[in-house]
Parts: C-alpha cells; structure tokens; sequence
C-alpha cells in the first residue's frame, strides 16, 4: 500500500467519538504551539490568516477586515484542500470552530507513526550539518546543490535541475513536487517556502516518495479581499504587480503572473515542460469550483463568498490560456 492510501484510509476510518474539539483539551506543544489533545490523536491549532496579514502588514486592519481575512483564509485552507485531493495528493484533515467571531482549525497529526516525514526546510538543515564534516571540495558541491535547489519552491529551478532533486526524492516524488507548484501557482498561493512543504517516506526507503499538503491559507488576493478591494483592481494586481511570496516561477518578489504565464509558455515552447505536467493545467482548468464551493458547504456548512472564488476562477482561466498554447 502507497504512502497516499494508506494516509487516506487513516484519516477516513478515524473514529474519536465526536467532534475533536468537543472530546479535546488544549495543550502546548514543547515548542510552544498549541494543540488539542485528544488522547491518542493530537492536532495542531490555528487562527487562519493572510501571510500578509500575519507579517504585521495589516496596520490598517479594523476588527472587521480581521475577521474577514480570517473567514478568507478559513476559506482557502478547506478549497485548497479539495483541489489537491482531486490531483491525488495527501491533506492535512480539519476540524473548525468559531470563536469570537474567527474561525479556529484543529488538524491531527495522522502522518505520526505511519510513515517518516520531513519539511523541505528540515531536509536543508541535514545537508547542512553533513557539510561540517565534509572536505572542502564536498563543501562546495553541497553549497552549489543549496543554491540550486533549496532557495525557494521554483519550477524553473525543478526544470533545470532535476538530478539535484532525484538524489533525495524518487522520480514519482518529483513528479508530484512539480505537480504541487503548479497548482499552487495558479491558486495564487504565496505562502510558499520550504517550511510548507512536507516529503514523506517509508522507514526503509532511501529516497522521499510522497508530499502531503498543509498550510494552504493564504492567497494574493485574500488580504485584498478582506481591505475590499474592487475586483478589477485584484485582478489587476495579480497580474501585472509583483506579489511578495509567489515566487513559484522564477525568483520571489520581483515577478507578477503575467510574468509567470510568459515563463511557462516559454518552458511548453522548448520542450521543458513535460506532457504529464502539461496534463496537470489542462486538469485544473476543467475544475468546478462552483462544485468545489458546494462540496464545502454540503460537508462543513461553511458558505465560500462569491467574491473569493471569483479570483479563483482567475487562476483557472489562466490555465485554460495555457492548456490551449499548449
């Protein structure tokens, strides 16, 4: 059995007896983050934000725009969490709550025990100590391999420079790496960094072989939703303004999407973007968000605003312009 059913049939046949936060009670972790403690499970809590919002650029913010940001960002966690099971990836599992008016998620931790997993960012803190007791020349090599691979979650990067991932992620992992920033592209995701993403294995296997998907709350457009920008504005914004944090393509704060979708064609042009990843837009850009917002309120009774998928389908028909230069 794969990492991914085996997670999926964890999470679905969990039976805690009710709702986590009815049977729970709220703890710290030894870092200091809180969890709720359910006996044997343990789940993770958060307040749901904007990036934007959580970096303390949200200074003219009144109570209203928080909670906004917060249903917005409640929002992009539970659709992200549709789309990428649709791809075939593994999810982080929630259980809300409102309190004072904000949302608050409880997420187990269901990856514990079943398999070995590790951050993006863990995974560069292990090459690091393995430097120190490498020669010179090695040092070298292993700074090249940081400089190439590990700055931040690039396509163009992943493109290039595919044997520098397959020495630590099998050929299946890679694929899915490169599936997981496509689609965090056209969501319009920018809280991308290699703390946000998890590779996971079998205990006895050499390489990563599976990617599971967390931390899915923040989008470009969510804190401008919650400041009511109009929409012609966000769309504007998005794409012909550099966004902080949506560095997926090339580089981190200097390219907008407009930027993005020209790098991508070039990539489709010269033969670079594989037919399989080809196949992941042309996917995306058949979604039915208006199903994935049904799906939503049928399961969780929580009402996606029109407005916010709105910008979604932004996204999606980015994906169509592609499929069809394709």
């Amino acid at each position: 059995m794969n990492i991914t059913k085996k997670y999926q049939d964890i999470a679905k046949n969990c039976n805690v007896g009710g709702n986590l936060w009815e049977i729970g009670t709220i703890a710290k972790t030894q870092s200091g983050r809180l969890m709720l403690d359910c006996g044997i499970i343990k789940a993770f809590i958060k307040v749901p934000h904007s990036v934007n919002y959580k970096c303390g650029l949200a200074s003219d913010y009144t109570k209203e725009r928080e909670i906004k940001d917060n249903d917005y960002a409640t929002a992009s966690e539970l659709i992200a969490k549709e789309i990428y099971e649709q791809f075939g990836f593994m999810t982080a599992s929630y259980f809300l709550k409102k309190v004072d008016k904000m949302y608050v998620l409880a997420s187990p931790n269901f990856l514990k025990g079943m398999c070995q997993y590790n951050t993006y960012l863990e995974i560069l803190n292990q090459k690091r100590l393995k430097q120190t007791s490498s020669s010179e020349e090695e040092n070298n090599s292993q700074s090249q391999y940081r400089s190439l691979v590990f700055v931040k979650n690039k396509i163009t990067d992943a493109v290039k420079n595919k044997e520098k991932y397959l020495t630590f992620m099998t050929e299946e992992c890679y694929d899915k790496y490169m599936s997981y920033m496509l689609i965090a592209l056209l969501t319009f995701s920018n809280d991308e960094h290699p703390g946000n993403v998890i590779f996971c294995k079998q205990p006895t296997s050499e390489k990563y072989e599976d990617i599971f998907i967390y931390d899915k709350e923040s989008t470009v457009f969510n804190f401008l939703l919650a400041k009511n920008m109009m929409f012609k504005d966000i769309k504007d914004c998005l794409l012909y303004r550099s966004q902080r944090g949506s560095h997926i393509v090339l580089c981190y704060e200097t390219e907008n999407y407009h930027t993005k979708k020209t790098v991508l064609k070039y990539l489709i042009d010269e033969g670079m973007l594989k037919e399989q990843y080809i196949e992941i837009i042309k996917k995306y850009a058949n979604l039915s968000f208006d199903s994935i917002k049904q799906d939503i309120y049928m399961k969780r009774d929580f009402l996606i605003k029109e407005s916010q998928l709105d910008c979604y389908k932004i996204g999606e028909q980015l994906a169509e312009e592609l499929a069809q230069y394709s």
